[in-house]
């Protein structure tokens, strides 16, 4: 055996050698798929105080590096099809109402574990009903999606993520609906095209 690498060591060598490379880039592999997980932003939006129409409409950020909110957009499902519409600006507050006019807006910097109250589910649904301009019992809502837009740290790109509620309403008309999330957790939108699909719409809304 001794004599058998003795006469192979420059073989031997090779090998040690390419194993050792090889251990090395996995293991740089490893540290760079943790690292970029650790930076990932994560947005969760959740529903907090209520299951009514008066609970809150939370959304936090989840990752280690602060981000800054752009958007709330609300995806109706209503009987003849589904309508999105903005819901950030908190249209319910008169200029009169507050002492800074930043209140009136759910846009703003969100530092890691930080969150924001967008409103009320009542406020928001207020909000896209009147910027649509549903009326009536045949636009009643069956559901709602909403997404939460953000702009990273380094403002280089979107990121976002979209809970689904449903609306559930008892047999009396006066009955207060409630709102019940179809999923634990929310969905974070990674794939580059949502993403450009997104940005696409708010594009569409700078003049709104």
């Amino acid at each position: 055996m001794w004599n058998w690498l003795s006469e192979n060591s420059d073989v031997v060598q090779v090998v040690v050698g390419a194993v050792s490379a090889l251990v090395w880039v996995v293991y740089l592999q490893l540290l760079l798929s943790n690292y970029r997980q650790q930076r990932q932003s994560v947005l969760l939006i959740n529903r907090g105080g209520s299951k009514d129409e008066n609970a809150r409409c939370l959304i936090t950020n989840m990752g280690s590096e602060p981000i800054y909110l752009l958007d709330v957009i609300a995806e109706l499902e209503l009987e003849d099809g589904k309508q999105s519409v903005r819901v950030t600006d908190r249209d319910e507050l008169k200029e009169d109402d507050v002492a800074n006019p930043a209140e009136r807006t759910n846009q703003g910097p969100l530092d890691s574990g930080a969150f924001v109250d967008v409103g009320s589910f009542r406020e928001v649904f207020m909000r896209a009903e009147s910027r649509l301009g549903l009326q009536g019992p045949q636009n009643r809502v069956k559901s709602v999606v909403l997404t939460a837009v953000a702009a990273s740290n380094h403002a280089k790109h979107l990121v976002a993520g979209c809970r689904e509620f449903k609306v559930l309403r008892g047999e009396n008309e006066d009955e207060v609906p409630r709102f019940v999330p179809t999923s634990v957790l929310t969905h974070q939108i990674k794939s580059w095209r949502r993403r450009r699909d997104l940005q696409a719409m708010l594009n569409g809304w700078l003049d709104d």
